[in-house]
């Protein structure tokens, strides 16, 4: 017998948590008209109620419990290799930046629906990162680059020659996300939500040799920007930093509608920029973001809708 498919596993797992709730509805109803005898229902005087309850809770449990799991399908091997990443707390950046460039390439990004949650399936987004060193603070042989995901994983690809990849411990988890309360109630966010709004972080760390050196990298998100009415991006500065170029790519089949900037500091909360320096595509596919002279511990914000 060949291995089911993801998709296979997401709709036999769907059909299951679909059987769970008949089951589960029609013992509950056969308990309530013998409880209070309101009608002589053959069909439900036939059934045995706390049997029906008991399996069909079962059928709604094991299947969530299993794609929450991780065990089946794409998320299996991206949750094993999750397991592997090193753990590490809160890290110093090191050195500040004379200019960064982040491309973000959402074109193979996908809707994960019911039958796609169930089976394990996985949508990918693609950051690529190109920074310039400035300033090395004293006695630092190495910068610390730290990111963040509202989704399953980001994977390392396409790495410097000399780089550790590390994620921070669970309970030392340090980035909220700004919208979270946007997000309460949507399917798709309820491990985010179960971590109080506090996002997925890891830090890229490469050794120091120079200022001037050029560090460049790329990163695979996993089913990150899943929202379905909006999505964002943000850049929390750790350092100094003079130049920030950020382009996004958006997929063919969903150009960006509208566009929001905001900013935050520790003193100040989220705020919306008044004029963004962002150049818009006339099909609304890409954009360029500038921002300049930003300063460590300001964060910087763009929630878009499509």
């Amino acid at each position: 017998m060949e291995t089911l498919s993801p998709t296979m596993w997401g709709a036999l797992l769907l059909v299951l948590e679909a059987v769970g709730v008949v089951l589960v509805s029609i013992g509950a109803a056969a308990t309530f008209v013998r409880i209070f005898g309101l009608a002589n229902i053959p069909v439900l005087e036939s059934v045995r109620p706390y049997t029906l309850i008991g399996f069909g809770l079962a059928l709604v449990i094991i299947p969530a419990c299993t794609a929450e799991s991780g065990a089946i399908g794409h998320t299996r091997a991206v949750k094993r290799s999750d397991a592997q990443v090193e753990r590490t707390g809160h890290l110093e950046q090191g050195a500040t930046i004379s200019e960064e460039y982040l491309q973000i390439d959402l074109r193979h990004r996908k809707q994960i629906g019911p039958v796609g949650y169930f089976g394990g399936e996985l949508s990918e987004s693609y950051w690529f990162i190109r920074k310039v060193i400035n300033v090395v603070q004293p006695g630092k042989t190495e910068v610390h680059f730290r990111h963040a995901t509202s989704g399953y994983a980001i994977e390392p690809i396409d790495m410097p020659g000399a780089y550790r990849w590390r994620i921070v411990d669970p309970g030392e988890q340090e980035i909220l996300s700004p919208f979270v309360d946007l997000l309460r109630g949507v399917k798709g966010f309820k491990e985010l939500l179960a971590r109080e709004g506090k996002m997925r972080t890891y830090y890229m760390t490469v050794p120091i040799t120079s200022k001037g050196q050029e560090i460049v990298y790329k990163l695979r998100y996993y089913n990150a920007f899943q929202g379905p009415t909006f999505e964002w991006m943000g850049r929390s500065y750790t350092e100094d930093t003079q130049l920030t170029e950020i382009r996004i790519h958006f997929p063919d089949n969903k150009p960006y509608q509208a566009l929001e900037a905001y900013k935050r500091t520790a003193t100040m909360p989220k705020t919306p920029i008044g004029a963004p320096e962002i150049e818009e595509s006339p099909d609304h596919l890409e954009l360029k973001w500038i921002i300049r002279n930003a300063k460590k511990g300001e964060d910087f914000f763009l929630k878009w809708s499509w």
